[in-house]
């Protein structure tokens, strides 16, 4: 079985980023993937996960931001 992780980028101050890079990567087994979205406003999904512990990070022009753990 596999899984998604969704949600939405937002920056503390200014417009929503037209392109937004998310990645995905798991550090005990070595998985990771990446992906671009165009224009969702912030939203997206990245589908197909196996099952495990990731730390995400959202590039966009201008920044990034890193969540670990989820």
């Amino acid at each position: 079985p596999t899984g998604s992780i969704e949600g939405v980028a937002k920056r503390e101050d200014g417009p929503l980023p037209p392109e937004l890079t998310i990645s995905v990567e798991d550090l005990k087994t070595g998985f990771s993937r990446s992906e671009t979205f165009y224009r969702t406003d912030g939203r997206f999904t990245v589908h197909d996960l196996p099952a495990g512990h990731f730390t995400l990070t959202a590039r966009a022009e201008g920044g990034q931001a890193k969540v670990e753990e989820i």
